[in-house]
């Protein structure tokens, strides 16, 4: 009930922009409510602790005048030393030629791997022919009429 009483306050109080119907006006019940909450916060805080829209009481305890100078004396008094990067910002030059010796190692990279491909590739290839090979003299020899059945490991040997 309460919330639904604070929810009307804030939409008469602060209405939306643009037009549009007005916004309802509080029932009497929550009239009376609003009324009964006029005068207390909105939100419960923590025990003991200070609501900023109150001035402070006496419950706090009060620096003398001599410490609360000194503090604020030594509080504005002290620095932090900045630290400087050690290599700090390389000059573009040397930027430059970082960048360009990554690139020739990518391309050397990249020339490793097709060299290899190749050779794999030839590799496959010679395999492919010696198969071909193969099965050309097991081709002739079945024509001849002789069974015999050589196979691949033969025929690399000799």
């Amino acid at each position: 009930m309460k919330q639904r009483a604070k929810k009307i306050n804030s939409q008469t109080k602060y209405p939306g922009t643009g037009g549009g119907p007005k916004p309802p006006s509080p029932s009497p019940m929550d009239e009376a409510m609003l009324t009964f909450l006029a005068g207390k916060p909105s939100m419960d805080g923590i025990d003991g602790g200070l609501e900023t829209a109150c001035t402070a009481t006496g419950d706090q305890p009060q620096l003398p005048e001599s410490e609360e100078a000194s503090c604020r004396t030594a509080c504005t008094s002290t620095s932090v030393p900045v630290q400087q990067m050690a290599d700090g910002n390389p000059p573009k030059r040397k930027r430059s030629r970082d960048i360009s010796e990554i690139h020739l190692e990518v391309f050397e990279a990249e020339k490793d791997k097709l060299r290899l491909e190749s050779d794999y590739i030839k590799l496959k290839m010679k395999k492919v022919s010696a198969e071909l090979e193969l099965i050309e003299m097991q081709k002739n020899s079945l024509r001849n009429g002789s069974l015999n059945y050589l196979s691949l490991s033969q025929f690399s040997e000799g």
